[in-house]
């Protein structure tokens, strides 16, 4: 069993981030905080017989709770749908519209709609933003 560190919950942490949230400022404290708490937990659980792996789950768990819906992970999932983006350069497109998206998002009245509604309306503004990008 590989021994688990404070770097291992960084490492983590690192994929999760730049999968889902690329676009979050100050990463490195993120990283340190977040990463200090999650071996803490760890080492919590281990030392009160908790078996690695339900240690190692709460830990991650508690490693990347609060960062809430990931807009860059709904474009990049979005993006797939439009097969002028190659895969090789859809991350960089998704981040590249995202301050675009974020403004949009922001201001979108969702008043009277039901959730279902909102849902596909949300995705209807985004796919715009997505072809106007790719039409200029």
């Amino acid at each position: 069993m590989n021994e688990i560190t404070i770097n291992t919950f960084k490492t983590i942490l690192e994929k999760f981030l730049f999968e889902n949230h690329p676009e979050l400022p100050d990463k490195e404290k993120q990283l340190e905080k977040r990463s200090l708490r999650a071996i803490c937990t760890y080492n919590e659980l281990t030392e009160k017989d908790a078996d690695h792996q339900t240690a190692l789950e709460i830990a991650c768990l508690e490693l990347t709770d609060g960062f809430g819906f990931s807009l860059f992970q709904f474009l990049y999932e979005l993006s797939n749908a439009f097969t002028e983006i190659s895969e090789e350069t859809r991350r960089d497109f998704c981040i590249a519209i995202l301050p675009e998206c974020e403004k949009i998002s922001k201001n979108l009245l969702y008043e009277g709609k039901e959730d279902w509604e909102v849902y596909y309306y949300f995705e209807e503004k985004m796919s715009e933003i997505i072809q106007k990008q790719l039409s200029t």
